[in-house]
């Protein structure tokens, strides 16, 4: 689990495989928790978006 932290409200999420396949999209606020339980081990990019920025990190699962 991920807890996210100090995301604007409404907030856009994205959970991306390495193989470029977008595995989630949903919307996000601060303080939300992120379950990968139902995610395979890997690696995937987890991007959070708003109006004014896009964050881009990797996650890797194991």
């Amino acid at each position: 689990m991920v807890q996210i932290k100090g995301v604007n409200e409404n907030s856009d999420l994205s959970i991306t495989g390495i193989d470029g396949k977008i595995l989630m999209k949903d919307k996000i606020k601060a303080d939300d928790i992120l379950d990968f339980s139902a995610l395979p081990t890997g690696t995937y990019i987890l991007s959070i978006s708003n109006e004014q920025e896009v964050f881009h990190q990797t996650v890797v699962k194991m």
